[in-house]
């Protein structure tokens, strides 16, 4: 993902500036162009911008704090200014304190909060947007708000249980290409020697880590430059609107993880569509902002040809049948949900199954993870010191 720097002008005059996050040039107008935004301006955030990225970061754990504490000052009868200028100063996270300080400005000016919000895209995603508008619409700021800490609460607890199912195999494996290298390096050279004095054929696997020890001992930075050639070719690929989608295309259909991923975005889709039609947004509009926070282009995709159908008359549970990559039980539920008059309260029920299936997924995926970590380190270990006794045995067998 890449940074651009924008400056637009909204329908009624007004001039923006700002940043929004995106995978290309055309994916960035596109995030733009569906706030009813004209483009002045867009460049990519330059190196120097950059310098202070993690000085600037505000995480998600920050949004959710925010946004549940200002649901309760709007409960309480607060005022949104004085609201805002309470939550700066006990936000220990300063540049967060500078735009929230940024928005109350902009209140203060007579913007409504959507508004002030919708100027910090690389803060404020179009979910956030959408529902402080339909908030506004409605006169239920504070349930809408507090609706929402919820949904981000439950992504924050669904992101922590993804990466925690990705740790262990993480470590383990750059702990085995740790130790691989440092036996390459220091060990083998020293057995190289050995096996040279005994003459005789060495097996082909001694001879592989040999060549191996050398051309890391001596071309360690051809190796680093190709390493980091690597890492930048593919960063380049995935910010591709073809990388993305074929990268997401892949990424739910690897082996053990794929379930997951497809879980999750399940989820997300579910718990989205459920706040944003309880918030009063129109399922179009509902429709069109999930395509900018469900997080994988292949779903994305999908969700354009979904909203076509809806928009030509179909309803969501057909436009939702006719593709691949949702569900029959999606599909059936949506549809009791459209027949009672009760969406939301469908799509809740189904955002919390999928919720605990992610909870059984990633403790199955622990649970197996660990002998096939073993049984890789095992095979590693193995081969390292069959290269090694072999050409041993095979001196002793000859004596």
């Amino acid at each position: 993902m890449a940074y651009f720097i924008y400056r637009a002008k909204s329908p009624d005059g007004q001039i923006f500036k700002g940043d929004v996050e995106a995978a290309s040039q055309n994916e960035a107008i596109g995030n733009l162009r569906r706030r009813n935004l004209l483009i002045l301006e867009l460049r990519v955030r330059s190196k120097t911008d950059l310098l202070s990225f993690f000085k600037r970061r505000i995480s998600l754990k920050e949004k959710i704090i925010f946004t549940r504490e200002l649901a309760i000052m709007i409960r309480s009868g607060l005022p949104l200014v004085k609201a805002m200028e309470s939550l700066r100063e006990q936000t220990t996270n300063k540049h967060f304190a500078q735009i929230i300080a940024k928005i109350a400005t902009d209140i203060r000016g007579g913007d409504p909060l959507s508004m002030a919000l919708s100027k910090h895209p690389s803060v404020f995603e179009p979910l956030y947007i959408s529902v402080a508008k339909s908030g506004e619409q409605a006169g239920k700021l504070d349930e809408t708000f507090m609706r929402l800490a919820d949904q981000l609460d439950k992504d924050y607890a669904l992101i922590l249980r993804v990466r925690g199912a990705m740790i262990y195999p993480a470590f383990i494996l750059a702990t085995l290409a740790l130790v691989v290298v440092l036996i390459l390096i220091f060990v083998i050279p020293q057995l190289k020697n050995i096996f040279e004095e005994m003459g005789g054929k060495l097996p082909w696997a001694t001879r592989f880590l040999i060549a191996l020890s050398i051309f890391l001992k001596n071309y360690w930075w051809l190796l680093l430059i190709a390493i980091i050639g690597a890492i930048i070719g593919w960063r380049f690929f995935v910010k591709s609107m073809a990388g993305a989608i074929w990268w997401d295309k892949v990424k739910i259909r690897i082996p053990l993880f794929g379930s997951l991923f497809k879980k999750l975005y399940m989820a997300r889709f579910a718990r989205t569509t459920a706040t944003l039609i309880a918030a009063g947004l129109p399922l179009l509009q509902t429709l069109k902002t999930l395509q900018d926070v469900i997080g994988n282009r292949y779903y994305t995709q999908n969700l354009v040809e979904i909203a076509r159908k809806v928009e030509s008359g179909y309803q969501l549970s057909a436009a939702l049948k006719e593709s691949p990559l949702f569900p029959t039980m999606v599909t059936n539920l949506v549809s009791v949900g459209e027949q009672s008059g009760n969406l939301d309260y469908a799509l809740t029920n189904l955002a919390d199954f999928f919720d605990r299936e992610v909870d059984v997924v990633t403790h199955n995926l622990t649970t197996l993870i660990e002998p096939i970590m073993i049984l890789i380190v095992g095979a590693g270990v193995a081969f390292v010191i069959a290269s090694v006794l072999m050409p041993i045995y095979n001196l002793m067998s000859v004596m």
